[in-house]
């Protein structure tokens, strides 16, 4: 991986589990994602569609609680507001693999920017590694840097990244409600929790 990263399709994270979808695990290319990150609400709300509308209740792995990955302490310490409880979602990524998510939000708009703080960590789905890099790769994407420590490979962009470890793929995004989001030791720090409890899903 060169110095300067890679390009990540501005997908805000949900939004990359309906790309998976549309590849059919990895076949076709990644369609490009006009959700910007960072968007507090409007990624949100993407988040929610795309998850629920991703299938059912369960997966290939059967029911699984996406909340284990981060609790709501976690989520509030990131953005230094409360939060309320958080919605689990899952679906599949491509057939017979569970995908799925837990999503954060706080309970009002921020007056002075209409945003709402989000915190939200997504399980991509097991996938390989050249399946990981096809959706985080080619024209059209933001601009994301290398972390090191984390994973195979993870990118980082303000307020998200996503990473590929042991054969499955996850995303977080953190999003205060001012706009700004937390540098990306936070990140990491999160990341590090999540890989951990994603165990289960291997």
């Amino acid at each position: 991986m060169s110095a300067r990263g890679r390009r990540l399709a501005p997908w805000g994270v949900a939004a990359l589990a309906l790309v998976l979808t549309a590849c059919g695990g990895g076949s076709k290319s990644a369609s490009k994602s006009t959700i910007p990150a960072g968007q507090g609400s409007s990624a949100s709300s993407a988040a929610g569609s795309a998850t629920t509308a991703a299938a059912t209740a369960t997966g290939g792995s059967g029911p699984f609680d996406f909340c284990r990955l981060i609790t709501q302490a976690e989520a509030q310490d990131a953005v230094g507001k409360p939060l309320a409880a958080g919605v689990s979602t899952s679906g599949q990524s491509v057939p017979g693999h569970l995908a799925g998510g837990c999503k954060y939000l706080s309970a009002t708009f921020n007056p002075q920017t209409s945003r709402k703080s989000l915190v939200q960590a997504i399980y991509l789905g097991k996938m390989t590694r050249s399946q990981f890099d096809q959706v985080t790769t080619g024209p059209g994407k933001i601009e994301t840097k290398p972390v090191s420590g984390l994973g195979e490979v993870a990118l980082y962009a303000p307020g998200l990244l996503t990473w590929f470890d042991q054969g499955i793929a996850l995303t977080i995004q953190v999003v205060r409600d001012d706009g700004s989001s937390p540098d990306v030791a936070v990140l990491t720090g999160l990341a590090h929790k999540v890989t951990d409890r994603a165990g289960d899903l291997r």
